[in-house]
């Protein structure tokens, strides 16, 4: 593309930071916008709360029988955080959701995942105690790096949890990343339960199974109706007591 005459301008977009080349005629001279690092473009990378509202009242004024609430739509499938600080919706999820008329996981399990569930599997740098405290509803402190798809080989908890925000299974806010919805509360618990049955499992296991019990406790509390903030802050300080025993097995 470099000094083609033809050539104005080049838009290229998808779910990969494209890697750069440090040769100075090679592709380097590009301007890149991600939902964690620029504001710029923010409004795109997802369905805002009033674009939800929107297809919701289409999907109210179209449908017979409605299976699924606004709120659904909301606790499923929101928990996204753009560098502006707007809140965004997995647009495909919502758009199946609405097209099927059912809640529902709508992740595919491949591709991205199997890369993700790879390292999770083998417990680099003791991840999983992180994605325990992630799935009770705690927020993980975390430095994100780039991440490239020539990033192959991932050895510390920040440039996994860096592959992860690329991909969108989590969100990242003011430092921390966190679990942004049910959804995919859903798709790592059962990441954690199938790592766990695996030899690659390297911890004692009869204190792995604890934290797995107060994991599904902490779980079933925060998403209980009739749970109240000195439950639910009872349920994860017991969860954090547990896993801290585990790191000191």
């Amino acid at each position: 593309m470099k000094d083609r005459s033809y050539v104005q301008l080049t838009y290229m977009t998808g779910i990969l930071p494209i890697a750069k080349y440090s040769s100075g005629s090679e592709l380097n001279m590009f301007w890149e916008y991600t939902m964690a690092s620029e504001a710029k473009y923010n409004e795109y990378f997802g369905f805002t709360d009033s674009e939800v509202d929107q297809l919701y009242e289409k999907h109210t004024r179209n449908t017979r029988e409605i299976h699924i609430s606004r709120e659904d739509l909301k606790e499923w499938y929101d928990g996204y955080t753009t560098k502006s600080g707007e809140r965004m919706y997995n647009p495909r999820s919502v758009v199946l959701a609405l097209t099927n008329n059912n809640i529902g996981n709508y992740w595919t399990s491949s591709g991205p995942y199997d890369e993700i569930f790879y390292y999770i599997r083998q417990n680099i740098d003791d991840v999983q105690n992180d994605l325990a405290l992630m799935i009770s509803g705690e927020a993980v402190t975390a430095k994100i790096q780039e991440y490239a798809a020539v990033s192959m080989n991932l050895t510390t908890k920040n440039e996994i949890f860096s592959a992860m925000i690329v991909y969108g299974f989590l969100s990242y806010e003011n430092g921390e990343v966190r679990i942004p919805n049910k959804e995919l509360m859903n798709k790592f618990d059962d990441m954690i339960h199938k790592a766990s049955k695996l030899k690659a499992q390297k911890y004692n296991k009869k204190k792995w199974r604890y934290v797995q019990k107060q994991l599904k406790k902490s779980k079933k509390i925060l998403y209980s109706n009739a749970a109240t903030q000195k439950s639910i802050n009872s349920a994860k300080s017991d969860l954090k007591k547990s896993i801290n025993k585990l790191r000191r097995k």
